[in-house]
């Protein structure tokens, strides 16, 4: 009967969708989330890290070059003493001067700091996750820089390619350009969150061949951190027009991992948010390479095949026909 509901499911739109569609990415709001929408630039960063490093045509030397860390005229080290914030007053990367408090920092750097400081109470003091792993001081070191021309939130960029690495953020210096779908400091704080949670899973696991399961796992947590933030609805949107679909297939090629965001919120909802970090543990322990999506199966409760029938019902419950209780807590809104 559990099998029986879940291909009737898996068969039908859960959101009307358009009668011209030939494909995945001809499909209403998938294409339009597909081509209009900024992202997390890590993934792509990695692939080219990965690509450069298994071509050979790029030595050690000249990776240390094109893939090193930028050079900011100030810092700003987080009150809770874990991040230390690279900005620069003027030039291209600049941020906004406005000093309100007179701290000696503008308003943006410390908006920055504290953003970062409060990804890091609720993702390792608060949920149990791995620090991430250390570089030469200690801090971890967020850079503030014009990313609206790469159409990008934020950049975590691990410092090697290794099954465990430091790493560093980018972040965009004010989040004011249209191309983002959320201005202000509510971007700006949903995507520390997200980029930290990068960094956290590269002290488990670093492999391209997990993007998905990063991707998805990572917006999850940018909603539980500043749930009010809400940047995610567009891709949730259009990932619920496409069941039928895979959802472990990583950006650029597919959205999807972003908008399957649900999956971490379902299984938080039913099993607790403890299910979450043990399939992270268990990546970390797992050998030998390479990564295939049954990686991620032991972390789940009875299995892909024990979690999905129930999560594909509370995804049919959204939108007009979502319920009042016992499902997505913003279930309306997808």
């Amino acid at each position: 009967m559990r099998s029986l509901i879940l291909l009737i499911l898996l068969a039908v739109p859960l959101h009307s969708a358009s009668a011209e569609s030939t494909g995945p990415w001809e499909h209403g709001a998938l294409r339009e989330a597909h081509q209009h929408t900024p992202l997390c630039g890590t993934l792509e960063h990695l692939r080219l890290r990965l690509e450069a490093s298994a071509s050979g045509k790029v030595t050690q030397a000249g990776q240390t070059v094109l893939f090193q860390r930028p050079n900011r005229d100030f810092t700003r080290l987080s009150d809770a003493g874990h991040f230390l914030v690279h900005y620069n007053r003027d030039g291209f990367h600049a941020v906004d001067p406005t000093d309100s408090d007179g701290n000696g920092h503008p308003d943006y750097v410390d908006e920055v700091a504290h953003a970062f400081d409060r990804a890091w109470a609720f993702q390792i003091d608060g949920l149990g996750y791995r620090e991430p792993p250390p570089d030469n001081d200690g801090l971890f070191d967020v850079y503030v820089r014009d990313l609206a021309q790469t159409t990008q939130y934020g950049v975590t960029y691990p410092e090697r390619i290794t099954t465990t690495s430091p790493s560093y953020i980018e972040i965009e210096n004010n989040f004011t350009d249209p191309v983002y779908l959320t201005n202000g400091l509510d971007a700006l704080r949903f995507t520390a969150a997200h980029e930290f949670f990068h960094a956290v899973q590269f002290a488990y696991y670093l492999s391209l061949d997990a993007a998905w399961w990063y991707e998805l796992t990572a917006t999850w947590i940018q909603d539980e951190v500043f749930t009010d933030v809400n940047d995610h609805y567009t891709l949730v949107n259009a990932y619920l027009e496409l069941p039928e679909a895979a959802i472990y297939e990583p950006p650029p090629i597919s959205l999807r991992p972003y908008g399957a965001m649900l999956l971490a919120v379902h299984l938080a909802s039913v099993h607790g948010t403890d299910v979450i970090r043990s399939t992270f543990e268990d990546l970390a322990s797992r050998r030998p390479n390479p990564y295939t999506i049954s990686d991620t199966e032991p972390g789940l409760p009875g299995g892909f095949a024990g979690v999905l029938p129930r999560y594909w019902i509370w995804n049919y419950l959204t939108g007009s026909r979502a319920l009042s209780a016992g499902y997505y807590p913003e279930a309306s809104a997808y």
